[in-house]
Order: C-alpha cells, then sequence, then structure tokens
C-alpha cells in the first residue's frame, strides 16, 4: 500500500513537469530529445506527439482516493473471509 502511494507521486513530479512545458521546441533552446524526435521519430511515420491535458495533482489525488478505497474494499473482505474461516473450525 505504502509502495502504491509511493508510486503515485512519484509519477506526479514528472507528470506535473511535462505540464509546464508548452512542446517540443527548435532552434537554440531545443534539446536534444526535440532533434531525435523530428529527425528520427516523425519521419518514419510515428504520429506527431501532443502535451497530454491532465491535472497531475488532481490526477494524482484521485489514484490515492481510488487506492485507498480498495484496500480498504478488500480488508473488509478479508475479514468476512475470516469470520466465515473461523465459524468452520
Amino acid at each position: 500500500m505504502d509502495n502504491a502511494h509511493r508510486a503515485i507521486d512519484a509519477w506526479k513530479s514528472p507528470a506535473e513537469t511535462l505540464m509546464r512545458q508548452a512542446s517540443l521546441r527548435r532552434g537554440e533552446d531545443a534539446d536534444l530529445m526535440a532533434d531525435a524526435y523530428e529527425q528520427y521519430i516523425l519521419p518514419v511515420g510515428h504520429p506527431p506527439v501532443t502535451k497530454p491535458d491532465i491535472d497531475a495533482e488532481a490526477e494524482a489525488a484521485r489514484l490515492h482516493e481510488e487506492l485507498d478505497a480498495e484496500h480498504a474494499r478488500r480488508k473488509t473482505h478479508a475479514a468476512e473471509t475470516l469470520v466465515l474461516t473461523a465459524g468452520e473450525i
């Protein structure tokens, strides 16, 4: 459970960084990734990449909530199973 929460938080940081960047740029401030994208990836027919439209903070909060809800549901089922099993002993 803790590892899953850490994974969500680890995803959130680079997702927020991605959303702050406008797009892959050309020119003096372009990086090697933008050059490789335009020189090697697009020419072989890969569709252009567009910036995802997500709110990383809200998405991470939603994922945390879903994880907590699923964990609670599983704990309930485990407790019910233990009660049923104890009655059979």
